[in-house]
């Protein structure tokens, strides 16, 4: 997937709150991806079918470096022939995904919201503008791309498996009610595990505080998709330095729901 717009706030968790895993593509592997970007594509793993509408300013263009192989980009907000990326001499065959099949097929067409496996073949800037040419798919050839099939293969990576294991129970389902855990270990020293649900897409807000009530250290403060989370700390402050041990309060806000629990730091 892709967006054609650079929206307002565009963390992976805003603007794909329902998603099990959203990935991108870099150096030759799949990384858990953070933030979605005009001009990137990524693979996103969910549940079940829905739709996404991402609002922002529209993607009329984007340039990147690129060195030789296979590379995830993006299209922009309208429809673009592929021989709207330039230098053409650079780029050898652009694939998109059936989702029908499940196949790679060869793309002539960038259409908005879709992502494409791009085979570059040597290093070059490439850009993706509003001109271009005919409606036409590219096919490698085999003379020319010698090079690059001696280093990669002839078609994109295979897309990514879920954390490369099989997803528990637990993470598949969607919880059905908010819930904050009771830290473990506690006590502890160095440090602890903080874990939490939410039924839904909410703001989440876990920070910290020392006995007499001052805030001490906010661990998160985003949007989350509905899921179970886990976050650590290791006894530190805002500041990064170790607390004092003693009695310490978390208290978690999502939504409207609010919970508080202690945990003891010894040191």
């Amino acid at each position: 997937m892709s967006i054609g717009v650079t929206p307002e706030n565009n963390s992976a968790s805003v603007i794909f709150p329902d998603a099990l895993a959203v990935y991108g593509y870099k150096n030759g592997a799949y990384v858990s991806a953070s933030t979605i970007e005009c001009g990137q594509a990524y693979w996103v793993a969910a549940i079940s079918d829905h739709t996404v509408t991402v609002e922002g300013e529209q993607c009329t263009e984007w340039s990147r470096s690129f060195l030789m192989g296979w590379y995830l980009m993006g299209a922009l907000y309208e429809d673009k022939p592929v021989s709207s990326l330039a230098p053409s001499s650079s780029v050898l065959i652009v694939y998109g995904f059936d989702t029908s099949t499940g196949q790679y097929v060869s793309a002539s067409i960038l259409e908005p919201g879709n992502g494409y496996w791009l085979a570059v073949s040597a290093d070059a800037n490439i850009s993706l503008s509003k001109t271009g040419g005919q409606d036409i798919p590219l096919t490698m050839n085999k003379v020319s791309a010698s090079d690059f099939l001696n280093k990669y293969s002839e078609t994109p990576p295979p897309p990514p498996e879920l954390q490369n294991e099989k997803l528990t129970e637990e993470e598949v389902n969607v919880p059905t009610v908010f819930k904050l855990s009771q830290n473990y270990p506690n006590p502890f020293n160095p440090e602890t595990t903080i874990k939490f649900q939410i039924p839904n897409s909410s703001f989440v807000r876990l920070e910290i505080y020392n006995i007499s009530g001052q805030k001490i250290k906010t661990l998160l403060n985003e949007g989350k998709s509905a899921g179970f989370y886990t976050i650590k700390w290791d006894g530190t402050n805002n500041n990064g330095l170790k607390v004092n041990s003693g009695v310490y309060i978390y208290r978690i806000q999502a939504g409207k729901f609010t919970d508080v629990k202690k945990m003891i730091f010894l040191k």
